[in-house]
């Protein structure tokens, strides 16, 4: 392909993202935009697609100083946003490092506030996760990064040394606690030799415009027609599954691993070679077709996003991943005549159900707001509102029984949880987690 033809295209929650060198050097990058080559415009748009980056919402750069090699900097929102949304996170501190005068010694302060006749030292963080005993710390020292010029500091180093230093670890310390989450990227306090301010994104006109139709499907399967499943021993046909969400994707090897839903069951998809990246993408919370597939017997070992799915059933895709459902097979339109039947219930009385609980959460007012998936009754992904904190706190994939009424007060939903805001359902009393789901 020629290279002024490379474009590549990924999907952020719900937004479609066009990348392309002429994108990237025009309208992503600063500096001197005009010396970044072909090759590091190519590599900006590789991560930025590998880690489901928006540069046009300041998730990434390129920056580019003279002869030197293009930086790729992240915002550091980025890095408490992704930390914040993983559901594993339990919050973080982060300061800075002071020497005291006349001898007092060193202190680790919380904050960047510094008294008179005090030095900064460097800068910690902690990061603290649900599922790990100890929190992960960093500390780093002041002369390893303080940017210099012509031996004094640059101008924010200058004004602002113990806001930076502290961004520095608090950066450190959320990559090595969310490796999958945050693999490869460094905020420009890393990495940049000189101050730098980032400039405001222009979306481009062209990818404004009103796209045709043909183009709006491209790389979509069609689906095959229909045909009798296959009587094959060993091996699923037609299967009909909803995938989960993109976030919770982990490649080990040559696989591509995905959480989804078969009818009432947590299984994993996955999904070999060249395929793999496209099966990475494809959007979470929809049902597919998977024309075939086997089960996998052996052991997978996961160490990121997927590591509370140890366990559960594997399927390995022989065969086709085609958008939707036949009609006679749609687990939509069963959904909802159970999800109308679950209503009409709790509107009499508090029903007892078992929910696997999701990872999105909120609060509102003095409520708790959050995801999960019925297993009784094919509801699918509903939204529980409760006035108990705990809902929170408790793990995501964790069963647990509740006795719900219909909630039909509004509430000022936003982000993920707006689309599921036709499916409310107020806790009424909540039991101890039952199991973890398999």
């Amino acid at each position: 392909m020629n290279k002024a033809d490379y474009c590549v295209k990924y999907n952020v929650s719900d937004d479609e993202i066009s990348l392309s060198p002429s994108i990237v050097k025009n309208y992503l990058a600063c500096g001197n935009t005009d010396r970044i080559t072909e090759k590091e415009a190519v590599a900006f748009i590789q991560l930025c697609r590998y880690q489901k980056l928006n540069p046009y919402l300041h998730d990434a750069y390129l920056i580019k100083y003279g002869d030197k090699p293009a930086q790729i900097v992240i915002g550091k929102d980025l890095f408490t946003k992704r930390a914040a949304l993983s559901g594993l996170c339990k919050g973080w501190q982060a300061g800075i490092v002071v020497e005291k005068p006349e001898g007092g010694g060193i202190e680790y302060r919380v904050g960047t506030l510094m008294l008179p006749g005090e030095k900064l030292r460097g800068g910690w963080a902690k990061v603290f996760r649900k599922d790990y005993e100890v929190p992960i710390e960093a500390t780093v020292t002041l002369v390893e990064y303080q940017k210099m010029k012509e031996g004094s500091p640059t101008a924010l180093w200058r004004e602002k040394p113990a806001t930076m230093i502290r961004k520095v670890a608090l950066v450190q310390a959320l990559r090595e606690a969310f490796p999958c989450e945050l693999q490869a990227l460094y905020c420009p306090e890393e990495l940049l030799d000189e101050d730098v301010v980032l400039p405001p994104v222009t979306m481009p006109e062209e990818l404004n415009e009103p796209k045709p139709e043909a183009e709006k499907n491209v790389g979509v399967h069609s689906p095959k027609p229909e045909q009798e499943p296959a009587k094959q021993e060993g091996k699923l046909t037609d299967m009909v599954v909803m995938l989960g969400k993109m976030a919770r994707v982990e490649k080990v090897g040559d696989l591509v691993f995905r959480s989804a839903g078969l009818g009432k069951e947590p299984v994993l998809i996955a999904v070999k070679g060249n395929q793999g990246e496209e099966f990475a993408r494809m959007r979470g919370g929809k049902y597919y077709t998977i024309t075939e597939m086997v089960q996998l017997n052996e052991e997978i070992k996961f160490a990121g996003p997927l590591v509370e799915c140890q366990g559960a059933r594997i399927f390995l895709v022989t065969g086709e991943i085609v958008p939707g459902a036949k009609a006679d097979d749609a687990p939509g339109t069963q959904a909802e005549e159970k999800s109308a039947q679950v209503v009409e219930q709790s509107k009499q009385q508090g029903a007892e159900y078992e929910v696997v609980l999701g990872r999105h959460f909120a609060k509102i007012g003095d409520r708790c707001v959050r995801t999960c998936m019925f297993k009784e009754g094919d509801v699918g992904v509903a939204l529980l509102v409760s006035d108990d904190p705990a809902l929170a706190g408790i793990a995501t994939g964790a069963v647990i029984q509740v006795t719900v009424k219909e909630c039909a007060e509004e509430l000022e939903l936003s982000g993920e949880l707006l689309k599921y805001k036709d499916k409310k359902f107020l806790v009424v009393s909540m039991a101890e987690p039952v199991r973890k789901a398999s």
